[in-house]
């Protein structure tokens, strides 16, 4: 009798063992997913505070819009985290660990190269599928795991040109501020117009007295300007280099496809022609102002996207890691904000195209 409890006993104990070894095996190889497998987790990061907080906000506005259009069933399956980075490579290092990526993320967005760049070797080591709004960058030829919506620097330069060769300028002068985006378009100008580049003005991101670029711009006595400045600065140049006297033509980018700039500027903004690099169509355009009064339809329509993209994931069960990179890896003939557009592997990124537009008004008309 005894001879028989102890074998019972040692069944048992080997009986326990497996259980542990399988509840162990599983663990281990369970696809990397935030705190349930059935919710996808997405975490944002930012500038909501800052010089650039008008950009990031716009972002904001978008993923939000998005979101809101959402069924019940998806949104209880699909969650998003923001923190603020200030639109600053330190500062996202810091909210990137405060998102505690290893154990809480399926995805992240992060608004720009130099943002994606500091935490690169962190997205690859987690395989944490990842997107970010990107020039052409050599920052992601080796990223498996950061994606990129691609805005064609060169090809939006060369739609400027087109219309400066047309009108038949001869000096431009360019004003930027001194971040990635803005300093890529610059070059990208530069490469197409060449000589007719007469002055290029770099600014400090947060400066907001032009008056002395402004003095000399107006001494050179340039065909027409380049307003290359970041959102919250592209209407105030516009009103101080007006009210100065500078009175030649003004052209610019996407930043200036803000209801809120066009205010601050006074007026100054009427009739600017400029190439926004994300062609956002007028149906997105009138459905964003509809739900808010101010900000940019086109800077918002890359925070649209992303949650479009992983709510369509959501949708077909997938809320994983590695689910996700197997889905946008396939991505093809994605319709949302930013118009239509797949998976490219040589750039692995989706790639958005260019266009002219006019501002007449509170109105951004297609040129």
């Amino acid at each position: 009798m005894k001879k028989k409890s102890t074998l019972i006993l040692v069944i048992l104990g080997a009986i326990v063992l497996v259980l542990v070894a399988f509840v162990l095996f599983s663990k281990i190889n369970k696809p990397k997913s935030a705190t349930s497998e059935n919710v996808l987790t997405a975490g944002v990061l930012l500038p909501l505070s800052g010089p650039a907080a008008g950009f990031g906000g716009d972002i904001q506005k978008g993923m939000m819009l998005a979101y809101s259009e959402l069924s019940p069933e998806i949104q209880n399956k699909f969650k998003i985290i923001y923190q603020d980075n200030k639109l600053d490579a330190k500062d996202t290092v810091t909210a990137f660990r405060a998102l505690d990526y290893t154990n809480k993320l399926d995805s992240l967005f992060v608004v720009a190269t130099n943002e994606f760049m500091p935490i690169a070797p962190n997205v690859e080591q987690e395989k944490l599928p990842t997107l970010a709004f990107s020039y052409e960058s050599s920052a992601f030829t080796n990223a498996k795991y950061g994606y990129r919506f691609i805005a064609k620097a060169q090809e939006g330069a060369s739609k400027l040109e087109g219309y400066i060769a047309e009108k038949g300028y001869k000096k431009v002068a360019i004003v930027a501020n001194q971040c990635l985006g803005c300093q890529m378009m610059e070059q990208a100008l530069k490469d197409k117009l060449g000589d007719r580049v007469s002055s290029v003005d770099e600014v400090a991101i947060g400066m907001s007295d032009f008056k002395a670029i402004n003095t000399k711009l107006i001494s050179q006595k340039p065909d027409a300007v380049i307003n290359l400045l970041i959102s919250g600065f592209v209407g105030e140049y516009a009103k101080q280099l007006r009210n100065q006297g500078g009175q030649m033509p003004m052209l610019s980018w996407d930043m200036a496809e803000d209801v809120s700039e066009v205010k601050a500027s006074g007026g100054a903004l009427e009739g600017v022609v400029y190439v926004t690099l994300v062609d956002v169509p007028s149906s997105y355009t009138e459905k964003f102002f509809a739900k808010y009064s101010e900000g940019s339809a086109s800077n918002s329509s890359v925070g649209y996207d992303y949650v479009a993209v992983l709510a369509g994931a959501v949708e077909k069960g997938i809320t994983t890691r590695d689910g996700l990179q197997n889905y946008l890896q396939n991505l093809s003939g994605f319709s949302g904000a930013m118009g239509t557009y797949s998976h490219t592997a040589d750039m692995n990124g989706f790639t958005i195209q260019p266009n002219l537009r006019v501002i007449k008004g509170n109105q951004f008309l297609d040129l």
